[in-house]
């Protein structure tokens, strides 16, 4: 970072703003900093790190500043369980876009989110209508999260409802194959 920014006495200055150091501060000086560059960090004499904390911090403000405009675009609604009959993953983020293009915060038609077992939140790049939330949507958004996970799903019960490949609905999830739910997806 610190070589991108004294590339020239401009770009210093720009760095040193945006980093809130007055010009004058002490040490501030383009040429002195060229040289303590030169003559102790590029000779290994001195070295520059932070903790992780700091790249945590700094990840996550680039992460917010990039996602939330896209999020914030959204048209977002609420659904609601009345029997908590949603279920989760660890995948919590679930995106779903047209056939053959990845999705991402931006370009995914579709961003989920199931809240807990009663409420997911849907958030689409256009108006929709108001989705009647009955057990046929209730056993997609779990058919989904199911092939959207990773490893782990969660449920307060072992018998929750999904779609398989047919469009039947199952309550064992002994039988799920995320194979044959893709495939079928895909045709």
């Amino acid at each position: 970072m610190i070589s991108g920014a004294l590339k020239s006495p401009q770009s210093w200055a720009k760095a040193l703003k945006k980093a809130g150091i007055p010009p004058d501060a002490p040490g501030a000086g383009y040429d002195g900093m060229l040289a303590f560059v030169r003559d102790v960090i590029n000779t290994g004499q001195y070295t520059i790190s932070a903790k992780n904390d700091f790249y945590l911090v700094r990840g996550f403000r680039l992460g917010v500043s990039a996602i939330y405009p896209a999020l914030k675009n959204r048209f977002w609604q609420a659904l609601t369980s009345p029997s908590g009959s949603f279920i989760g993953s660890d995948n919590p983020v679930m995106m779903d876009g047209p056939k053959g293009l990845p999705a991402g915060f931006k370009s995914a038609e579709t961003v989920i989110l199931t809240a807990n077992r009663f409420v997911a939140l849907y958030g689409t790049n256009e108006a929709v209508g108001r989705a009647l939330v009955d057990h046929r949507l209730i056993d997609r958004h779990n058919s989904f999260a199911m092939i959207s996970a990773s490893k782990q799903l969660y449920s307060h019960t072992p018998d929750f409802c999904w779609l398989d490949a047919a469009d039947h609905i199952q309550t064992d999830w002994r039988a799920f194959s995320k194979e044959s739910l893709l495939e079928a997806a895909q045709a």
